[in-house]
């Protein structure tokens, strides 16, 4: 690992999450969950919520409660999609790293959208009453193809 440029790649970032939340891309401290609720507001059309003090609702869509949730991870087998129960939508938004990203897409991201019956039909209910899913609970999902030039 090269470690003669890392202080200019951390300033880079810095400056960077600056100018994403200047843009109101990122409105908290939660970088991937706002860039996921960015994608997920741009593309499905939910309205978020201002307050950002919702535990488990991030926003609304046609008067359905709607939770988001991003994930990018190469590494986690299960996805924790929260208490489905207290919500009617799940929008899901993975980018191309994530390890549930589906095998038959070239895009940056893709975005599935799930109804709660689907969640709970579907997903394994954790011990906290939480639901998760693996890529095979996911490949019976239809999913929306994401490109960056999508987002603009």
């Amino acid at each position: 690992m090269n470690h003669n440029n890392q202080g200019t790649l951390l300033s880079e970032f810095f400056n960077t999450i600056q100018t994403l939340r200047d843009s109101d891309i990122i409105r908290s401290d939660r970088y991937l969950g706002d860039i996921g609720e960015f994608i997920a507001s741009t593309i499905f059309n939910i309205e978020l919520f201002e307050n950002q003090r919702e535990e488990t609702i991030d926003g609304t869509l046609n008067n359905q409660t709607v939770q988001v949730k991003f994930n990018s991870s190469p590494t986690k087998t299960n996805i924790n999609v929260g208490r489905s129960r207290e919500y009617d939508i799940l929008v899901l938004i993975l980018s191309n790293a994530s390890k549930h990203f589906p095998n038959n897409s070239n895009s940056d991201f893709v975005g599935y959208f799930i109804r709660q019956e689907n969640i709970i039909s579907s997903f394994s209910q954790t011990a906290n009453n939480t639901f998760s899913c693996t890529k095979i609970r996911l490949e019976q999902f239809e999913f929306r193809e994401i490109n960056f030039s999508d987002l603009n």
